[in-house]
């Protein structure tokens, strides 16, 4: 089953950039340039504000997308069904983990998955919470593992943890003295004390960011001194050499022997709650192997929860 026209459209709004787009698909700009020419010709509208920088989706293009992700959903369907049928190859599902929680998660997902759905291949990929919303949104994961964001709609997700955002700081910050009690296991304090302190925080694309943003948001201030390191381990190592304070999830605190002890406080009235889970298209749950899948992955996390209560 051939997809040309759609996979060079979605490469193109991939891209929004001709060169760009044609040195993905390893064919000359002219001919890609050719080609979309001849398709608006045909379909008697504009696909692309080519006068812009980068090229821009007219209404028409975001239905063309819109369809086009469709039917290359269905093509990889019926590609993998039919290798099955006449090659005896297994099904494939391309599930997206964030870096932190992969090694927590993707051995007892392979083990389980050897046992429950043998003929069914499993392709890993790492990245940060915004690069695998991005890679979900392009066809290229049927699901992945992240916290899940109010800013990304468009698709379904199955709650599988909630953890609390932490302010983390030294152990021996001054300001801890000025904790109350928290409604969990850790202490709440108000982050506006901190007003002046040195933060260290992530990019941008990674999901924690997004909460905290929205938590200086709520505060109406912003840090006036941070840096920004690009790992989450590399970041609390900062904040327990004493370089500053920073923000970490509750279950991430687990994940790191630390060279000093450090201090965590639940922040935010109330107390600002993240939904871990498995999110995927809406569509993906029509397939009956895709939804026991996902009650393979519930159990395996109410399995975890209790093992460690």
């Amino acid at each position: 089953m051939q997809m040309k026209e759609q996979l060079y459209i979605l490469t193109l709004e991939k891209y929004r950039n001709i060169s760009k787009a044609a040195e993905a698909l390893k064919i000359s700009q002219p001919a890609l340039s050719t080609f979309l020419t001849n398709l608006e010709r045909t379909l008697g509208t504009q696909l692309f504000n080519r006068s812009e920088k980068p090229m821009s989706l007219t209404d028409a293009g975001e239905l063309y997308v819109q369809k086009a992700r469709q039917m290359m959903r269905l093509k990889d369907e019926f590609d993998l069904e039919l290798a099955k049928l006449v090659k005896g190859r297994s099904a494939r599902i391309h599930i997206g983990v964030q870096h932190i929680r992969a090694p927590y998660i993707v051995p007892p997902l392979m083990m389980a998955q050897k046992q429950n759905f043998p003929e069914l291949e499993i392709i890993f990929h790492e990245g940060s919470g915004g690069d695998l919303y991005k890679m979900l949104k392009e066809g290229q994961l049927e699901l992945m593992f992240s916290n899940i964001r109010k800013d990304q709609p468009g698709w379904d997700a199955m709650t599988l943890l909630e953890d609390h955002l932490l302010l983390v700081t030294p152990q021996n910050h001054p300001l801890a003295a000025k904790a109350r009690k928290g409604p969990g296991s850790y202490p709440w304090i108000d982050l506006s004390l901190f007003r002046e302190e040195n933060f260290i925080l992530l990019p941008e694309d990674y999901s924690i960011r997004y909460y905290m943003e929205q938590v200086f948001s709520a505060l109406d201030w912003y840090p006036k001194r941070y840096k920004i390191y690009h790992q989450t381990e590399i970041s609390l190592r900062m904040i327990s050499a004493g370089f500053g304070i920073g923000f970490a999830l509750e279950s991430y605190l687990s994940y790191f022997n630390l060279p000093q002890p450090v201090r965590a406080f639940c922040i935010g009235t109330p107390p600002v709650r993240v939904k871990f889970g498995a999110i995927y298209p809406k569509e993906q749950y029509h397939a009956i192997q895709f939804r026991q899948l996902l009650e393979l992955i519930s159990f395996l996390f109410k399995k975890v929860s209790i093992d460690e209560s």
